[in-house]
Parts: structure tokens; C-alpha cells; sequence
């Protein structure tokens, strides 16, 4: 009996040696957890991305800024997204080195998402708080944004308690759906079939999807009545789709050379602020990406129900639009190159 035949035979025996040989061949997404991200938006972003992600191609984890500084961006992650916290202890915690080594993985073809103070701590510059108590003005080494991230929008910010929050009125429109998406409000269904069929990466037959439609998308958004919600929020307004979105000290993005030229894609915009300033974009960072949100997007109603009387209002605004959220979420992962949950 040769080496293969035992091998072959070892797993035939052991469901449990099958399954860790399985996820040590798939793709890592990591979550950052350290100085510098709050345990609370760190968890949550792990959460959604286990929700949204397809989970035959990934193994999420967390990853500690000691772990990134020795280097275990290795060649098997495929994506390292950073939420929210404070700016400065990410710089604290990874250091010259750490930083470096976040550039270099994204520049090697990696996948970064970066949210709130993650989507800060990527840009050229950040002004946070300009002339007021909780000033923190600076360049930034990662550079995958070419401009500054300014911020707080909206209220003022409040490091310890949800003082300022709001659900911002965001649109959301990328290149990557524009073009399939029927937006007037006539053909009411039909834009959520293409969407559908675009997160799959197949094309169906209408009748296919008629078929299909209503169990797609309580897989999509992972609530009942989703295709109601969706339809009533994908506004023949310009945007893909509309929605209202948890935030909390984030900021707007402001490119230093108004001319993309391929590098930027704008994917959202505040409706609610003069001038509609820039809320999420997509950046090509070498052989790899970055998306960047100054929204909270990975969080729900749910999340923030807890009694608290900041945010007690936002509670039902947020809970109304979590079908819009999860899939602009899902969006923003396939914008990355990830596979998506369907």
C-alpha cells in the first residue's frame, strides 16, 4: 500500500482530518484586533463579513497588530479589514513596520476594507476635528486614498458614549452594477433580479429568476420581506441604491486631484449634507484594492437596541433599511474581488 492509498484512506476515516485539510486550503479574511479598534466595531465587522462572505472559499479570523508586524499577511489572506476606534492607536500598535507591511499586502494584490477610523488611517491625510478639542491633523503612511478623509461630519464626537450618532442618508452607485441596474420605478422587481444574477456572476433567464427571486433574496439580506424593502429604497434617483446608515465620527473623503483617472471610484455620497460629499470609495492600490466607508454599514438596529437613550431613536430608521445595508455591504465585498454569500 503506497503513501497516497493511506492517505486516501485516513480521510475516509476521519470527517475531521477532511475538514481541517479543507481550511487550511482556503483564503483568510482577517479582522484587525488591537490598540486602536474598539472590541465592539471589531466584533460586529467579523460578524457581518461571516454573514455575507461565501463561506466555502474563506476562514475568517482575527489578526493582532503583533501578528501583522511579523509578517502573517501571508500570501493565503485574502482580505484585512480594520473598523472602527481611533487612528492613532493603530499607528501606536503596527508601528513603521506593521504599516509597511499592510501596504506592501495590498500592493501585492490584497483586499483592505477600512471603516470609520480604518477608512481615516488609509488616506493620504486626515483632518479630525480641525481647531476643536479632539484635533488629530496628519499624514498617513498606507496612501491607498489620494486626498484627505475629513471629519466628524454631522454632530460633534464623543469617544466615550454614542453621543452624535445619526443614521446618514447615503446613495450608493458603482460602476460595477450601474450599467444592469433598471432604477425606474415601473419596473418595480425586475432591478433586484439583475442584482441578483449580478452577485451570483451568472446570468439567468427572467423566468429563472421569477422562479428564484424571493428565496435569493431572503439569502441576500437575511430578513423576510426583503424584496418590499429593497424596491421601496432603490430610488430612480441617480443612485443604485438608497438607504440610511449607522454613523458615528466618520468622514468624508476629498480626492487632491478631482480627475480619478482609473484609481478612485466614488461609490457613495451624503445626500443629507450640503454639496453631497464623498461617503465610500474604491481605490486600485497596486495589484490589489481598497474600500473605504465613513459609515458604519455592518451595523444593524439590532445592534445598537440596547437600551441606550442616545440612539434609541435610530433604532427603527436602521432596522427599516437592513436589507439596503446588506447589500451594499455585500457590494462593497465584491468590489474586493470576495466571493459573496448567496
Amino acid at each position: 500500500m503506497n503513501k497516497c492509498t493511506v492517505f486516501r484512506i485516513s480521510l475516509q476515516a476521519s470527517p475531521q482530518a477532511f475538514r481541517l485539510l479543507k481550511t487550511l486550503v482556503m483564503k483568510l479574511a482577517c479582522v484587525y484586533q488591537g490598540l486602536g479598534a474598539l472590541e465592539e466595531y471589531s466584533a460586529l465587522l467579523l460578524r457581518t463579513l461571516t454573514e455575507c462572505l461565501d463561506p466555502t472559499g474563506y476562514t475568517l479570523q482575527y489578526i493582532t497588530p503583533e501578528s501583522i508586524i511579523k509578517g502573517d499577511l501571508s500570501k493565503r489572506v485574502h482580505l484585512l479589514a480594520i473598523g472602527g476606534g481611533y487612528d492613532l492607536g493603530l499607528i501606536e500598535a503596527l508601528g513603521s513596520r506593521g504599516m509597511a507591511n499592510i501596504r506592501d499586502f495590498v500592493h501585492s494584490g490584497g483586499a483592505y476594507l477600512g471603516i470609520c477610523s480604518g477608512a481615516y488611517f488609509a488616506c493620504d491625510r486626515i483632518e479630525f476635528d480641525k481647531d476643536g478639542p479632539l484635533q488629530v491633523v496628519g499624514d498617513r503612511e498606507l496612501k491607498f486614498f489620494p486626498g484627505v478623509c475629513i471629519g466628524p461630519l454631522y454632530n460633534p464626537y464623543d469617544y466615550n458614549s454614542r453621543k452624535g450618532s445619526v443614521v446618514a442618508h447615503i446613495g450608493f452607485k458603482t460602476p460595477m452594477y450601474g450599467h444592469i441596474l433598471n432604477l425606474a420605478q415601473s419596473s418595480t422587481g425586475t432591478h433586484t433580479d439583475t442584482l441578483i444574477s449580478s452577485l451570483n456572476g451568472i446570468s439567468h433567464s427572467s423566468e429563472f429568476l421569477t422562479k428564484k427571486r424571493d428565496s435569493a433574496l431572503s439569502q441576500i439580506n437575511g430578513i423576510q420581506n426583503s424584496e418590499q424593502s429593497c424596491n421601496n429604497h432603490m430610488l430612480n434617483s441617480g443612485y443604485d441604491v438608497e438607504s440610511r446608515a449607522y454613523f458615528h465620527g466618520g468622514g468624508q473623503f476629498v480626492l487632491d486631484n478631482t480627475e480619478l483617472n482609473g484609481h478612485v471610484q466614488v461609490l457613495s455620497r451624503y445626500l443629507d449634507l450640503e454639496g453631497t460629499p464623498i461617503a465610500m470609495v474604491s481605490c486600485n492600490v497596486g495589484q490589489g484594492r481598497a474600500t473605504l466607508s465613513g459609515v458604519h454599514i455592518e451595523v444593524t438596529g439590532e445592534d445598537i437596541d440596547d437600551g441606550d437613550t442616545l440612539v434609541e431613536h435610530l433604532v427603527p430608521v436602521l432596522k427599516q433599511h437592513q436589507a439596503e445595508n446588506n447589500l451594499i455591504f455585500k457590494c462593497l465585498l465584491q468590489k474586493l474581488n470576495l466571493q459573496v454569500k448567496l
